[in-house]
């Protein structure tokens, strides 16, 4: 093992390449001691003569493979120290300060240099790879936010009337599919111009926020609510009926009565009440929207807090 580890070091792959070297001619040697001391001096002229091609070429023969095993560990051991450099500059490049150290101390060991840097490289790229991953999460998780935030009312934080329009188009898709039901809310807070003119734009917008929250408490979770514009709001029911929808708008009438909006100041606001319009949607029928803002509009007009239907 010793000698092997040791044919890693450079002073060593030099020493066993003159040890090859002489490992190899000197069979040729003693075989040429041989033939010259005893027996060239057995031989006459002619037969000399006659074997004189033969034995030049089988010298030349057992001197070309040991020479050219030298010319391939030369070449080996060149490419190493070559391959070593150019990893080393490049390492030096990669890992700057880090591997110098590493380097300086096995300077004389190519392999064990090579083993250092790729284990240097290694470590860099697990690093990097590490990084790469939690910068890829991260923007993963921006993107979600920022798509959250693009369809998100930033005061009541229900979804806002961009995907109101969205899903209004795919829940209206699925129940044409499916022939399952599909019915819609408007809600609409009674007398708000009143209350913004009355009490500031602040405590209109304490009114809204809060009301977004008892309309998300107040709905399934397979309900979605939205802020569709100005003190209006919009629910959309899949798998419900006209009636299921109503008993829904119906509830969330009573809980606004019985709700006491926390002011800034404790300002008595006095009861804030909404009204809505309720429709259901029917095959390819794509103004039933239109038909719940208007009894929306009639809910408003005849009484406020209160619910009308198709």
């Amino acid at each position: 093992m010793g000698f092997l580890l040791s044919l890693t070091e450079e002073k060593a792959r030099r020493s066993l390449m003159v040890f090859f070297l002489l490992s190899s001619l000197l069979p040729l040697i003693i075989l040429l001691y041989i033939t010259f001391q005893y027996v060239l001096p057995l031989l006459d002229p002619g037969q000399i003569e006659r074997l004189r091609g033969w034995f030049t070429g089988g010298i030349l023969t057992m001197l070309l493979f040991p020479l050219l095993g030298f010319v391939m560990m030369s070449q080996w051991m060149i490419s190493l120290e070559s391959l070593t450099r150019e990893v080393k500059e490049k390492s030096v490049e990669v890992l700057e300060e880090r591997l110098d150290d590493t380097i300086n101390i096995t300077e004389e060991n190519e392999i064990l240099s090579l083993q250092c840097m790729f284990s240097g490289l290694y470590n860099e790229l697990q690093e990097k790879m590490g990084q790469l991953d939690d910068y890829s999460k991260k923007l993963i998780e921006t993107n979600q936010k920022l798509s959250e935030l693009s369809i998100t009312d930033e005061l009541t934080t229900l979804y806002n009337r961009r995907y109101f329009d969205i899903r209004l188009k795919e829940e209206m898709n699925r129940a044409d599919r499916y022939s399952h039901d599909l019915s819609i809310i408007m809600v609409d807070v009674d007398d708000f111009k009143t209350y913004n003119d009355t009490f500031g734009h602040m405590i209109g917008d304490i009114v809204l926020r809060e009301l977004g929250m008892l309309i998300h408490k107040g709905i399934r979770q397979s309900d979605i609510a939205f802020r569709y514009g100005g003190d209006e709001f919009a629910i959309l029911l899949p798998e419900s009926n006209e009636q299921m929808a109503a008993a829904v708008a119906g509830r969330l009438i009573v809980t606004l009565e019985k709700h006491s909006f926390a002011t800034a100041k404790k300002l008595t606001t006095g009861q804030v009440t909404i009204s809505c319009g309720v429709a259901a949607y029917t095959n390819n029928s794509h103004d039933f929207v239109t038909q719940a803002d208007k009894l929306l509009l009639r809910a408003k007009n005849e009484g406020k807090a209160c619910v009308l239907g198709g």
